[in-house]
């Protein structure tokens, strides 16, 4: 995607949402990846009430992906059409 035309650069990135991430946080503030707690065929719904410009990622960094690169889906609804676009697609580092 360019995200010249939405006044970004190429290597901006906002903070990121992560949903299914599983991260714990030592007792010295230390950051750590571990497997996932979701499980295949697992979801989240959310509704946008503005506008978006949204990136989406399967992260398949060591124990984050229990150490196996998957596909993501991606369903867009729309009030006009219940079922906009689908992307279903392997990383292509994997």
């Amino acid at each position: 995607m360019n995200l010249a035309a939405y006044g970004h650069s190429a290597n901006y990135i906002a903070a990121p949402f992560n949903i299914f991430l599983n991260v714990s946080i030592s007792d010295q503030g230390e950051l750590g990846i571990l497997p996932p707690r979701s499980k295949a065929g697992d979801f989240i719904e959310l509704q946008a009430e503005m506008d978006l410009i949204v990136g989406i990622t399967a992260c398949s960094a060591g124990a984050c992906n229990n150490y196996h690169c998957t596909s993501i889906d991606v369903e867009i609804y729309t009030d006009d059409n219940p079922l906009q676009s689908v992307e279903n697609g392997t990383p292509a580092d994997c």
